[in-house]
């Protein structure tokens, strides 16, 4: 896993539902995430070519990662890389 067990804690305390949070590891259900996470989910897996986000794998979740609520986008991985 890309990701540390507390990067997607944080992930899912910030983009996902109160009452949904994961119990398991990725791919997560994009109906369990708030309207904020579900907006940059969109953003992220049209700009990948994705044809579907019913599942939320680690991929979009790296993505993800680099955005924290009222703040610029964090660069934090080279996004090529981890992709290929």
């Amino acid at each position: 896993s890309k990701l540390s067990s507390s990067e997607i804690e944080k992930i899912t305390k910030t983009f996902m539902s109160a009452d949904r949070q994961p119990t398991g590891p990725p791919p997560f259900l994009y109906v369990h995430f708030n309207e904020v996470g579900k907006l940059l989910v969109d953003m992220i897996s049209y700009v990948l070519g994705f044809k579907t986000s019913e599942h939320i794998d680690e991929i979009v979740l790296v993505l993800l990662s680099a955005y924290s609520l009222g703040q610029p986008p964090a660069y934090k991985y080279n996004y090529a890389k981890f992709i290929a």
